[in-house]
C-alpha cells in the first residue's frame, strides 16, 4: 500500500504554462505491507526455513523512488527502487535459528498505458 509524492517535468510542448503531457515524472514515497497465509514449500528438500517462521516481522515498511518516462501522451516506461526501513527478519534475538537477515530490496520495472 504505497503512499507517493510526484513531480512531473519537462512540458512535451515546451509550454509549461499549456503542456499536453510531460514527459518525466519523479516519485517518492513510503509503502506498507503485510505477510498474509506464508508457509515454506521446501521443507521437503531439507533446505527450508520452518523454523525461522515464527520469528518473522509480518509487518513491512519501506521507502521507494523512481521515474517515469512518457514517450507519448499515453504510453509510459517506469523504474522503480523499493527499500525497506525495517527488516523482514533479525538474527540474534534468543532462540533463533538463522544467523542471517532478510531485508526487502527490489527494482520494478513498468510500462504503463494511461487512458
Amino acid at each position: 500500500m504505497p503512499v507517493q509524492w510526484h513531480y512531473h517535468d519537462w512540458a512535451a510542448n515546451g509550454d509549461p504554462e499549456d503542456p499536453d503531457f510531460y514527459r518525466v515524472h519523479f516519485n517518492v514515497g513510503l509503502s506498507y505491507s503485510r505477510l498474509l497465509n506464508y508457509q515454506d514449500d521446501s521443507d521437503d528438500l531439507g533446505a527450508g526455513i520452518t523454523a525461522a517462521l515464527p520469528d518473522l516481522n509480518k509487518n513491512g515498511f519501506c521507502f521507494l523512488i523512481g521515474a517515469s518516462f512518457y514517450a507519448t501522451q499515453h504510453v509510459a516506461f517506469t523504474v522503480r527502487y523499493h527499500r525497506a526501513i525495517n527488516r523482514l527478519y533479525s538474527p540474534g534475538k534468543p532462540g533463533t535459528n538463522y544467523a542471517y537477515s532478510l531485508n526487502e530490496h527490489f527494482l520494478a520495472f513498468q510500462t504503463m498505458y494511461v487512458f
